[in-house]
């Protein structure tokens, strides 16, 4: 079944469906998302599968907003929560970034070569 709904999704569906297949690591089996998670996870995705920088603009805990470049390595979802682990550029160093806190996403031409291998439930 899912080979021929492959077979008639438009070029660029087929892309994002594919990119969340394959990147998605899951703690346990999970329930659906709310839409707008979905829709930053699908950029987070493709942002993986094809190593480019993505651009976040992100509200922490207290409420404070900044915009980070992240070099995404993976999307795991783990407590019933999604994240984003990556390098972030304003950081330098290996962040995780809570899907629901993000208030937009948008994938960057940059790309980067990721660390072999990266399992995200373990960071």
């Amino acid at each position: 079944a899912l080979a021929k709904l492959d077979r008639v999704l438009p070029e660029a569906v087929r892309g994002q469906v594919t990119a969340l297949h394959d990147t998605l690591v899951l703690e346990a089996p999970a329930e659906a998302a709310a839409p707008l998670v979905m829709d930053k996870l699908a950029v987070l995705s493709q942002g993986v599968k094809a190593h480019r920088r993505v651009r976040l603009g992100y509200a922490n805990k207290a409420g404070g907003k900044s915009v980070r470049d992240l070099e995404p390595y993976a999307v795991a979802r783990r407590s019933g929560v999604w994240h984003a682990v990556g390098y972030c550029r304003l950081r330098k160093d290996v962040r995780t970034f809570r899907v629901d806190r993000i208030i937009e996403v948008s994938l960057r031409d940059e790309t980067f070569t990721p660390p072999e291998p990266f399992d995200a439930l373990s960071y």
